[in-house]
């Protein structure tokens, strides 16, 4: 497993995923390439990009790492879920769910992701789970988490409902590796679309202007 709740950097130690995303909000992008340094010389991040194939040979996940047609893959799972998928949709669906769960990359239990998007807190009851119908794109890179919550959150104008989820494995679970190719900044981990996060947990992070949530996931075919 790759450690993401102990981070230190020179006399700045972090023991906690929480604690470093906390930071980082009041400290923002001053830790990229640093995050990028420490996880480049990790021993899994390594052997996780050894055993990645190259994207030439994965069609539809080469198709989805170009940023206008990632859109359509999380469209076409979600229109699975709702029963009005296209025959072309269903391909999409189809094609990517094959290639990453034929992928060498199996993250361990007890294996910690990030994960950023809009959520509503506006709720009497916080929910105990959340379905995900959509493919579920995960980063090792808390300030990649913080950017994608607070994008999504912006567009509908409600930044204080921007998620950051520390989201800790369960069970083992395949996924895609994007350590190649244009975006391999974004240290991103695809998982299988229509998964349940059990969420654990939620503290405001005010200074940030986000939440964070704790979640526990439980990798279902």
């Amino acid at each position: 497993m790759i450690d993401l709740d102990t981070w230190q950097f020179g006399t700045e130690a972090f023991s906690s995923a929480e604690e470093f995303c906390e930071h980082i909000s009041i400290n923002e992008r001053q830790y990229q390439s640093r995050i990028e340094a420490r996880l480049h010389a990790d021993p899994v991040y390594q052997k996780w990009k050894s055993a990645s194939p190259p994207l030439r040979t994965m069609p539809f996940y080469h198709l989805y790492r170009q940023s206008a047609e990632s859109k359509k893959f999380h469209a076409a799972a979600e229109a699975a879920a709702s029963g009005t998928i296209s025959d072309k949709d269903r391909e999409r669906l189809i094609g990517l769910t094959k290639e990453i769960t034929h992928s060498p990359v199996v993250l361990k239990p007890g294996q910690k992701l990030f994960h950023g998007r809009y959520l509503d807190f506006s709720k009497t009851v916080f929910p105990s789970s959340y379905s995900i119908p959509s493919f579920l794109s995960c980063t090792l890179c808390p300030e990649v988490a913080i950017w994608h919550a607070l994008s999504k959150a912006g567009q509908y104008s409600t930044m204080q409902n921007a998620a950051v989820f520390i989201i800790t494995l369960a069970a083992a679970c395949p996924a895609l590796f994007g350590a190649k190719g244009k975006l391999d900044h974004e240290q991103e981990l695809l998982l299988p679309p229509a998964q349940t996060l059990n969420l654990t947990a939620s503290t405001i992070i005010p200074t940030g202007n986000f939440n964070i949530v704790h979640a526990t996931l439980t990798y279902s075919p």
